[in-house]
């Protein structure tokens, strides 16, 4: 490991926990977009919703679409991440971008602190690469670093230049500018999402160091901000052992939905079971001076569908 990762590195683990917050940006942002996705077109949605597994890793099969989002996500997420914590000035080992210096034009001038997605894209490649290094194959290797790559570009390609007036009485004699990290993470998601929609597919070669080489002959190798895969991406409607997936039989769907929670979608055609359940609730609840809350009890009958 470099020089950069041991600088980095303090007793309190505090790299480890920005790799954490890595997979929980994969896993919120996810989610709200996935929220937010009115059409049931998103197949990444789609089959999150039906793995419904546990853990990620169990929904996330190895070499798929699915698979190159979240390491290009959780790579983002941590450069994310590290980027915040080198501006608050959290590492001794690192801090604001230096190296955009002078005035540019006449009215404004680079001071303030950079965003330093530099030096976080290569904390997160070195963390990120001791993890990839473990995946076995030599082809997911491949995969996996550069899906890797893609993601913390897509933060750098989000870098914007900020300003502030400096002069008297509210003027604007001089500009102070700096390039600033998006603050939500959520816009990174949705441009990798959209990256996640146009995946490239690649192939396994049997022959040659490049392992893996793009299905489509027309072209040579994928642009880097290419997601690239060379699996494709199981239904998740039936159990299957080999990948770990439970299926959908037996998951409760909301029948009046259209969407990915839909039993339309969610039950994959096989439609549903109606189970009649009758309960016993408070209700009628009343405040008494002073103080204790009375209720009566009573029944309340509710229809719940499952997957056939």
């Amino acid at each position: 490991m470099s020089d950069v990762w041991h600088g980095c590195t303090t007793p309190t683990s505090s790299s480890v926990e920005h790799y954490k917050n890595g997979d929980h940006f994969f896993s919120t942002s996810c989610h709200r977009m996935c929220f937010l996705a009115r059409r049931n077109t998103l197949n990444l949605c789609v089959q999150r919703q039906r793995c419904f597994a546990n853990s990620t890793d169990s929904c996330i099969i190895k070499g798929c679409k699915e698979s190159a989002f979240l390491y290009a996500i959780t790579a983002a997420g941590v450069a994310h991440s590290v980027t915040k914590a080198c501006s608050s000035g959290m590492y001794s080992s690192c801090g604001c971008d230096r190296s955009l210096t002078g005035r540019p034009s006449g009215d404004w001038a680079w001071r303030g602190c950079h965003s330093n997605v530099k030096f976080a894209g290569v904390l997160t490649k070195e963390f990120s690469s001791a993890r990839v290094s473990k995946t076995g194959h030599v082809e997911r290797k491949k995969m996996n670093r550069h899906n890797i790559r893609v993601g913390i570009k897509a933060l750098s390609q989000l870098l914007y230049r900020k300003c502030k007036c400096h002069g008297v009485c509210g003027s604007c004699e001089l500009k102070t500018c700096w390039m600033q990290h998006p603050t939500e993470f959520e816009n990174v998601g949705k441009r990798l999402l959209t990256k996640y929609k146009t995946a490239i597919e690649m192939v396994k070669t049997k022959r040659g160091p490049s392992v893996l080489r793009m299905k489509d002959k027309s072209s040579q190798k994928p642009n880097p901000d290419d997601l690239i895969h060379f699996r494709s991406s199981p239904n998740f409607c039936d159990v299957n052992t080999r990948l770990r997936t439970p299926g959908t039989s037996g998951r409760v769907c909301n029948v009046t939905s259209s969407g990915i929670d839909g039993c339309g979608i969610l039950c994959c055609g096989r439609g549903y079971n109606i189970q009649v359940l009758t309960e016993m609730v408070k209700c009628n609840c009343r405040f008494f001076w002073c103080c204790h809350i009375k209720c009566d009890t009573c029944k309340n009958t509710r229809e719940i569908y499952t997957c056939k």
